[in-house]
């Protein structure tokens, strides 16, 4: 069982893992697409971006490593940004599932180059 030290050990810890320019750069072209999808009326915020880039830090903290990959992002952004957008609604529909956000987003995330 964790302490409340142990969560915030492990927190400290996250903040240490690298994040290199490129995969920054990688992660806010992903943010900056959802905002241009034609698919979605709301895209990602500032505070999803973030909150994506914590993840992919604590991912890789849980893999053992002190660096971020593009797979780190990759797997975590249908995740961590489908609850952060609001998908384009056509006339006629009245709702849209979680499982076609995801969708979206990953779609999106692939279209996105992956730096090198």
């Amino acid at each position: 069982m964790l302490t409340a030290q142990d969560v915030l050990d492990l927190q400290a810890q996250v903040d240490k893992v690298l994040m290199e320019e490129s995969l920054m750069e990688y992660l806010l072209s992903i943010v900056q697409t959802t905002r241009q999808s034609e698919l979605l009326s709301l895209g990602v915020s500032t505070r999803g971006a973030l909150a994506l880039s914590r993840a992919a830090k604590a991912l890789a903290l849980v893999r053992g490593r002190t660096y971020c990959l593009p797979d780190d992002i990759k797997e975590l952004a249908p995740i961590a940004l489908s609850h952060r957008i609001m998908v384009a609604r056509p006339q006629g529909i009245r709702q849209r599932s979680f499982e076609q956000a995801e969708r979206i987003i990953q779609d999106l995330v692939e279209s996105v180059p992956v730096p090198v």
